[in-house]
């Protein structure tokens, strides 16, 4: 049992009210940013329907902090109600708003105990089951292992298909550009496999690869360099991490831009979706309707494919038999 009195009580209500009121202040419905913290609100504005975006790079570490410096005072037994008093506060707001500030603000908590013990036990009611569920849904990590299940079910052995440009490496030889056939294997392609080897290679070097060498390049060519667990949904790390393997990460990082424009984020050409604040945003969508973003534009970078007559109905059928769960 906590020792606290009445007045430290208090104190720390108080100072928990303030931290989450200047969250609150940061939160743009109708409005327009003027400054670090504060936004104004023009009520003579032409209606348009509300949307919810959030600049995850202007956001408040400084918040996060003061909230991490709050709950380092609480005794132990006090987290998991200021957890639970937190996402009280966050129930009424729209269900993108809510995640991207459970998002935000989850690392607060999470380095001081595990979501484990903010969600579990005789402290969570039945009232609060809902958004404490949700909570775990945004602050869950991709697993490589059941991801690659997924690739490894529609990558096969060694492909000597030269009607696919991925067997194929460029290299210079007396100042004349020139093409190596080399094939694939287990879905690495000849250029990821010359990067991982640092040297030309030969065809043998491609027919000869082991599988365990494959899942080192997997894991860390696509899977780490991406971030690629840093996706909350397994189902969306599935397709993003497929479409590294099978469209390339350049591809992939495409697919992912367009998507970030089409719900509002803006975002260049010469900028890496996995970088930055970037998962933070997707994380924030509906999970199934982003999945759905995604395979539609792999499938329309897939039909832009040069050699889409030849491998189109293959690659869609590869596409197609990923599915979302939630």
């Amino acid at each position: 049992m906590s020792n606290i009195n009445r007045y430290t009580e208090f104190l720390f209500e108080k100072e928990f009210e303030s931290i989450t009121n200047e969250i609150f202040r940061l939160v743009e419905a109708e409005g327009q940013l003027t400054g670090d913290n504060t936004y104004t609100w023009d009520f003579n504005k032409e209606e348009k329907p509300v949307t919810f975006e959030w600049d995850f790079t202007k956001t408040n570490d400084t918040i996060v902090d003061k909230l991490k410096k709050f709950l380092e005072k609480l005794p132990k037994e006090k987290l998991q109600e200021y957890f639970i008093k937190f996402l009280n506060k966050l129930k009424l707001l729209p269900e993108r708003l809510r995640r991207k500030i459970m998002i935000n603000y989850a690392g607060a908590f999470l380095s001081l105990a595990s979501v484990a013990f903010f969600v579990s036990g005789s402290g969570i009611s039945k009232a609060d089951e809902k958004i404490v569920k949700e909570f775990v849904k945004v602050t869950k990590t991709a697993s490589f292992d059941i991801s690659q299940k997924v690739v490894a079910l529609a990558e096969g052995d060694y492909s000597d298909d030269r009607g696919d440009t991925g067997n194929f490496v460029d290299f210079e030889m007396g100042g004349k550009k020139l093409k190596r056939f080399i094939g694939s294997k287990y879905g690495i392609s000849a250029p990821v496999l010359m990067k991982y080897l640092g040297k030309l290679p030969k065809k043998e070097d491609m027919m000869n690869l082991s599988y365990e060498t494959a899942l080192d390049i997997y894991k860390n060519q696509y899977w780490d360099d991406q971030k690629i667990e840093r996706f909350c949904n397994q189902s969306v790390a599935d397709v993003v991490y497929d479409g590294c393997v099978n469209q390339g990460i350049a591809g992939m990082k495409s697919v992912l831009r367009n998507v970030l424009r089409e719900n509002g984020v803006e975002i260049s050409d010469d900028v890496n979706p996995f970088e930055g604040d970037y998962i933070k945003q997707l994380n924030a969508l509906e999970q199934d309707k982003l999945f759905d973003s995604i395979k539609k534009h792999r499938e329309s970078r897939y039909k832009e494919a040069a050699t889409f007559k030849r491998h189109g109905a293959g690659w869609l059928d590869r596409l197609e038999k990923i599915s979302f769960t939630d």
